[in-house]
């Protein structure tokens, strides 16, 4: 019997109003990498709790279908098993930790064979936490835990020292014996002026006989809104300027703390869908230069171009490098493709086909107005992102509604590559 490869693609915990499970996806292959393309496998998984050894919580075992691809998704505990051992609703997610054990029959039978054993991540524990809720609190909740300390609105107020806001006499209300010496101070209509530290009013008919006080310079005069002054300093609460800006005009900081009136950097030159640089632009950002940058993809393709003619370890592992990883290529058609292309243009990483994937709105219109060579709908492309020896990232633009997801795959598969580049 031939062995079969299970790839994991995706692997995420689904809790809702439409049902509970575990979403798994993967793509089914032979021991020489061949896909096992629109044919029916069956799966056994089970979890276990404790150890990858123990004895499992819940079995089940389903009759999938392998699309064009070789990709299948199910969900664990979901409707649809032939058997099941156990229930996965019963399952303790609190208890321990959890593992999922993955086995396959290629022929759809039950001679499974075991594709390994995985722990489960934090994401499927969130089922544990459905069961809690309000009405499931007993007592009183304490401050420390997110609760009052209390269990009635009036024990809040007192708590809260709120208790005496509403329903106490105007004369019973507290106050604070600084503002109480505070308003000892103030003159009152019926005060005494020589006594008294701060006057509630000070009436005069001409400005002599307001400057003529020691205490009191003039500073200027407001006539029709214009301030007649000089300038109020930052330290005092204004701007350092005389003159306002102009429109559009943002107030801003120098090195040393004056403000100035600068016009502020105007918005992008470049946009999505852009034909510049050789290819359609397919994103636009500020780079921490303050200058703005962006990423082009190529006018042309190729398909069935291989990663590299024997799988060898290079390191071009960054996931949003494309760069750096294609410089370190080597046996490898891709990159002499992308190095036909001419200088700066390299083969995307994963992370730069997923952008070009997300904005493939505006891009696919630009090639097609321009009657250039369209993105697939349908094909694999590769990334120059490595995985493995004998693997690097495939990214797929569509089929069987798994577009936009990558995987490892053989460097030796024949995969379509489109050049990018930077400006």
């Amino acid at each position: 019997m031939k062995r079969i490869l299970c790839i994991l693609l995706i692997f995420v915990f689904a809790q809702n109003a439409f049902g509970q499970g575990i979403n798994f996806q993967g793509v089914a292959r032979s021991a020489n990498g061949v896909i096992l393309a629109s044919q029916k496998i069956s799966l056994k998984l089970s979890i276990i709790t404790g150890t990858a050894t123990t004895s499992p919580d819940y079995v089940e075992t389903r009759s999938v279908s392998t699309n064009t691809q070789g990709i299948f998704s199910i969900v664990v505990g979901d409707t649809g098993a032939i058997s099941t051992i156990g229930t996965y609703a019963s399952i303790s997610w609190k208890t321990s930790s959890k593992f999922l054990k993955v086995e396959m029959d290629p022929n759809n039978g039950t001679s499974f064979i075991s594709m390994g054993t995985t722990p489960l991540q934090y994401v499927p524990f969130s089922y544990y936490s459905n069961g809690v809720d309000a009405a499931n609190v007993a007592g009183v909740l304490p401050v420390k835990s997110g609760g009052t300390g209390v269990a009635t609105i009036s024990d809040l107020k007192v708590a809260l020292v709120l208790d005496k806001v509403n329903n106490t006499s105007d004369i019973d209300k507290p106050i604070s014996t600084l503002t109480q010496t505070a308003l000892g101070t103030k003159l009152s209509t019926t005060g005494n002026a020589a006594t008294a530290t701060t006057a509630e009013n000070i009436t005069a008919t001409t400005n002599t006989t307001l400057t003529s006080l020691s205490s009191l310079a003039t500073v200027g005069t407001i006539t029709s809104g214009v301030w007649s002054g000089t300038a109020v300093a930052v330290a005092k609460g204004g701007t350092g300027l005389t003159a306002a800006g102009t429109n559009g005009q943002v107030l801003t900081s120098t090195g040393s703390g004056t403000l100035t009136w600068t016009t502020p950097a105007t918005s992008t030159t470049h946009y999505v869908g852009e034909l510049y640089g050789g290819g359609i632009v397919f994103s636009v950002y500020k780079g921490s230069d303050g200058l703005e940058h962006g990423l082009i993809v190529a006018l042309t393709e190729q398909a069935s171009t291989k990663w590299q003619n024997t799988g060898a370890l290079v390191n071009a592992t960054r996931s949003e490098d494309g760069g750096f990883n294609t410089a370190l290529m080597t046996n490898s058609p891709a990159a002499n493709y992308i190095t036909s292309l001419g200088a700066g243009w390299y083969l995307p990483s994963i992370d730069e086909l997923t952008l070009l994937y997300n904005n493939r709105y505006n891009v696919q219109k630009a090639l097609r107005a321009g009657s250039y060579s369209l993105l697939s709908n349908t094909g694999v492309y590769w990334s120059s992102t490595e995985f493995e020896n004998y693997s690097a990232y495939g990214f797929t633009f569509g089929g069987a509604g798994n577009g936009g997801s990558s995987y490892p795959d053989d460097k030796t598969n024949p995969f379509t590559v489109r050049g990018v580049r930077a400006f």
